[in-house]
């Protein structure tokens, strides 16, 4: 709030000299009345009710004389509860013209103090006290995260979204920084004429209503030491929110996050599509009632269930996707559950499900199971799977369908072996290299005996430890270092060459033992790799009709079953793998 400028008030009432105008009014002589005289002129400036400015006429100290002034004036400011300094009063009871000013306390000692000018000059003497006007309370005000110049989209009565607008929302992850609000300030103490608190009118909070999605933080800005508050978004989701006036934080007035978005087809239907090569991008988790058809891609940062089909050029969700029918490329950072899947390119980080029907596709996932759902048996042809794990039931196999078992496991598993094979061949070289060192040490070590003092031996055997130390690997490379520090701080400049030596065996040390680090690492995931290979598997049960046929592919093994394989056309198949013996196949006809 902006204060009124003070303007200091004077009048000329009393302010006379008799002796030039006998007309004037008379001032009366005693201390008390000439304080009344005083006090009747005075003026004021006012703050709501309380006053910050006074001003009062005093008379000629010539004409009421000057002790009389000073008794006055010590009246007058005793109601004010002040008191004059005393060199201040010194000079006006000897009758020094001159403005005189100081500064009287207030009654608390957290307020400001107030100012006191005594103008005893000719035609202008006056008294005037001025206060401090009080500092109003800043409002608070927020500070956002996120680009507000993308334009909310619709958001539909019953709480969906037009689907056409999701690229036009803000959008957040799991706990990204989205609000901040500062809180309003209090404002500082006024101090009116009389030394009493004048209060601030606090600052107003600011206007914002906070809806769902968000979690709390508060805290204190290091430069303006304002309190706040800070809002996280608790999962990812499309920021909803409303503005009154153009897109900035001062007209934010609600802000929510919507971590589900339910629409009812998503097609061109819905408008065109904007963005990087035709995308549409999501932080929610996604529902779709009908189905998704058109040629651009749909990446979806959370879960996405399709209660109809995906015909679209693609489908990319971080988290598990539950489709009714697919005929396109999906994939999944978690699992995949389908009912029919035709001409469709299935991908998961975790596992996949096929509930009725698999044809002309393609199919990778770590666990994959055909498991029937409302229908009697899973059709499935013209496919080939990519897995470790791999269960079903209810299988009918009515045409080629190829399984690849453990195909990545055993690429995997070469790759670090050869990798191993060629550290451990770096290792043999280093060993060498460092031996070839410490010979090259042993030398300088005996041409260093021979010309030294006999006060210099034991230093030599210091050194002639560390080398065997290093040499043996007895010590880690990080001590050695510490100590090898130590140990050149405490030689002599002639032994220098002995040190230089030494730290190319350190140096070397260093690589030999970062080497077999590596391999250590990669002997764990050597270890990981074949323990993750032996637990490969096959269980499918079903049949198998005339033009059926199941080719597994394991490691570069290939077992093939035909109904020329089968006593009926019912089979329980199985498969189990050992590192030493590769894949074991077991097959009845049930």
């Amino acid at each position: 709030m902006e204060h009124e400028t003070l303007i200091e008030h004077s009048t000329t009432k009393g302010n006379i000299n008799l002796e030039i105008d006998e007309n004037k009014e008379t001032i009366p002589d005693s201390p008390l009345e000439i304080a009344k005289w005083i006090k009747d002129s005075k003026e004021e400036v006012k703050e709501g009710s309380d006053c910050i400015l006074v001003t009062m006429d005093l008379p000629s100290g010539l004409r009421v004389g000057h002790d009389n002034l000073l008794k006055s004036l010590e009246i007058v400011l005793r109601e004010y509860f002040i008191t004059i300094p005393e060199d201040v009063s010194e000079k006006i009871a000897q009758g020094e013209l001159d403005v005189f000013d100081f500064v009287a306390p207030a009654r608390d000692n957290h307020l400001s103090p107030r100012y006191v000018e005594i103008n005893t000059l000719p035609g202008i003497s006056t008294l005037t006290i001025k206060g401090t006007p009080p500092e109003d309370g800043e409002d608070g005000f927020l500070e956002i995260f996120f680009d507000p110049s993308l334009k909310p989209g619709k958001l539909l009565p019953d709480g969906t979204i037009d689907f056409r607008e999701v690229n036009r929302f803000p959008q957040a992850s799991t706990d990204q920084h989205v609000l901040r609000v500062y809180e309003p300030t209090f404002g500082n103490y006024g101090t009116d004429v009389l030394g009493f608190p004048i209060k601030p009118k606090p600052g107003r909070p600011a206007q914002i209503k906070i809806g769902e999605g968000f979690y709390e933080k508060t805290g204190i800005d290091d430069k303006t030491s304002r309190s706040f508050k800070d809002y996280f978004s608790k999962k990812r989701g499309i920021i909803i929110c409303s503005f009154k006036g153009g897109p900035s934080p001062k007209n934010l007035s609600s802000i929510a996050i919507k971590n589900e978005l339910k629409v009812k087809d998503i097609d061109f239907s819905t408008g065109n599509i904007k963005g990087n090569d035709n995308e549409i991008r999501c932080k929610a988790d996604v529902i779709v009632e009908g189905d998704i058809r058109g040629c651009f891609t749909v990446i979806i940062d959370g879960k996405l269930v399709v209660k109809g089909a995906v015909e679209g050029e693609a489908v990319d969700a971080t988290g598990p996707v539950f489709i009714n029918f697919a005929k396109n490329f999906v994939r999944s950072g978690s699992n995949i559950e389908v009912g029919i899947a035709r001409n469709a390119r299935l991908f998961a980080e975790g596992s996949l499900k096929i509930q009725r029907e698999l044809s002309d596709g393609r199919l990778k996932a770590p666990k994959i199971f055909m498991e029937p759902k409302g229908t009697p048996e899973i059709l499935v042809g013209r496919a080939k799977i990519s897995t470790n794990e791999i269960t079903g039931q209810g299988v009918n196999i009515r045409n080629i369908v190829e399984i690849q078992i453990g195909e990545e496991l055993f690429d995997t598993l070469k790759q670090l072996l050869a990798q191993k094979e060629e550290l451990s061949k770096e290792l043999e070289n280093k060993k060498d290299i460092l031996k070839n060192r410490g010979a090259i040490f042993g030398q300088k070590l005996a041409l260093a005996k021979s010309i030294i003092g006999k006060d210099q031996e034991k230093i030599l055997q210091v050194f002639k430890q560390f080398a065997s130390m290093i040499l043996l690997n007895t010590i880690s490379h990080k001590k050695i270092k510490e100590r090898m520090a130590t140990l050149q701080k405490n030689t002599s400049s002639e032994l220098n060459m002995l040190i230089k030596h030494l730290k190319l065996m350190v140096e070397i040390q260093g690589d030999f033992e970062e080497t077999q680090n590596k391999i250590k690492l990669l002997d764990e995931k050597i270890r990981d790799t074949k323990e993750a290979i032996s637990n490969l598997s096959l269980n499918i049960k079903g049949k198998i009709t005339d033009a059926g046929q199941i080719r597994i592919l394991v490691n570069g093994k290939e077992k093939k079953i035909t109904t020329k394989d089968l006593k009926s056309d019912n089979f329980h198949l199985k498969m189990v793998y050992s590192l030493d013996t590769g894949p074991k196949f077991k097959m009845e006809s049930i």
